[in-house]
């Protein structure tokens, strides 16, 4: 395997690269700049109209950003907007949240030194109730973790290089998976990193499938390859590490954790969003791989780049997705990162550099929806049936939208109002 140290474009962003890893959000600082209560609509005025449509959904966990904190919260149902802080409790971070058994796992930002990954119950109320907590080492990084049953769940921890197993209902760490001799150097030859920052992990045919992220700096920079690794669930050994270095893609799946960063589609074959460290290294390409798992390799004849579809934005073309659900059927909807709609220096707060598309990886298209354009403060969406719910920051208000993915139409502008802005939402089940 070759790499090398790439080049870099923009320079004088480089001291803020960290907050653009899941939504640019100069994460845990104090920042004028940021979203305040005041700046957001809460009031009921903004809700739509036709309550009928909303029967049957959510419920929804919720990450808010209110002021200089974050918070996570229940939403029942569209129907019972607006959304307020009032049953949140105080977060540790914005990347991540699990449901499973009727329980949230909430890791802490994995760049924070955080010692735990808390464990809530949702009661009647919608109230949440600190349970317990899984204990990890202060800047292990706990990435996004992966539930295969009541007993047995995977959860990486990204700086360190590991992944352990554990058991959700007693919470105790059952194994561990040790990746770190599969890190990449800066050069062929350096021993310089000890992380190949594993991230999203999913299952299929009793294999775990590991992305790893393979970053210069704790997720800053991707280096020239794309891994992931093929792990045998039953004796947690690393069978081997699937790979393409030809094609300029880089930076596999995300901190999130969500469907349609990697997923394997109803033919048995593996997708995986690749960032392209999030556009800022000159010649790395953001887009779709796919793998074939009846052989674990690469197809080589087949990629989307992202950047190659012309779409009617600032600057007519996007580069990587930042949020991503797999609908099924080959389709993906993505909050999508729009360079052109920058400003110089680029404002994360008001710039609206977020919007809402759809992909196509069976026929390699891309549309843009008929959805705002957010700034990274409320870039954010989940499926829920036939709806896509989405998170938005704009100059209409701040809230909850929903785009009817059947009739190609929106309903509310928002369908809820929101107090702060929704930095992550998923649905519940």
């Amino acid at each position: 395997m070759k790499t090398k140290l790439p080049t870099i474009r923009k320079p004088e962003y480089l001291a803020i690269i960290v907050a653009i890893w899941l939504t640019a959000l100069a994460c845990e600082e104090t920042n004028s700049n940021s979203p305040s209560s005041s700046e957001t609509d809460t009031s009921s005025d903004s809700a739509s109209a036709d309550v009928t449509t909303w029967v049957g959904t959510g419920p929804y966990g919720i990450v808010s950003f209110v002021g200089e904190s974050y918070f996570l919260g229940i939403l029942n149902s569209l129907n019972d907007g607006p959304y307020t802080q009032k049953n949140a409790v105080e977060a540790d971070g914005m990347h991540s949240i699990h449901y499973h058994n009727g329980k949230i796992y909430q890791p802490p930002h994995y760049l924070m030194g955080g010692t735990s990954v808390r464990v809530f119950t949702i009661n009647a109320n919608n109230t949440l109730t600190l349970e317990n907590s899984i204990p990890v080492a202060a800047g292990s990084g706990p990435g996004p973790i992966h539930f295969v049953s009541a007993t047995k769940a995977y959860m990486p921890l990204v700086v360190s290089g590991l992944i352990q197993e554990f058991n959700p209902t007693t919470l105790a760490i059952t194994d561990e998976i040790d990746l770190r001799s599969y890190a990449v150097g800066s050069t062929p030859t350096a021993g310089d990193d000890n992380s190949p920052e594993p991230t999203t992990i999913i299952s299929h045919n009793n294999k775990l499938y590991v992305a790893l992220t393979q970053t210069l700096n704790d997720m800053q920079m991707g280096r020239d390859v794309v891994q992931v690794a093929v792990i045998d669930m039953v004796t947690n050994d690393v069978e081997t590490i699937i790979e393409d270095t030809s094609r300029g893609f880089t930076m596999p799946s995300n901190m999130a954790g969500e469907s349609g960063t990697m997923f394997i589609d109803e033919n048995g074959d593996l997708y995986v969003h690749c960032t392209g460290s999030w556009g800022w290294v000159a010649g790395q390409k953001a887009g779709y791989l796919r793998i074939d798992t009846t052989t674990n390799t690469f197809d080589t004849t087949w990629e989307i780049d992202l950047s190659k579809f012309p779409l009617n934005v600032a600057g007519g073309k996007i580069d990587y997705i930042n949020r991503a659900v797999y609908a099924g059927n080959g389709i993906v909807y993505g909050a999508a990162h729009v360079p052109g709609a920058e400003s110089n220096p680029v404002d994360w707060v008001h710039d609206r550099i977020m919007s809402y598309v759809k992909v196509d990886v069976w026929n390699k298209t891309i549309e843009l929806l008929p959805l705002p354009a957010t700034s990274m403060y409320g870039a954010a969406l989940t499926m829920d049936g036939d709806y896509l719910v989405v998170a938005e920051y704009n100059d209409s208000g701040t809230g909850l939208y929903v785009y009817n993915t059947v009739t190609e139409t929106v309903v509310g502008s928002p369908a809820i109002s929101t107090e702060g802005s929704v930095m992550l939402i998923r649905k519940l089940e």
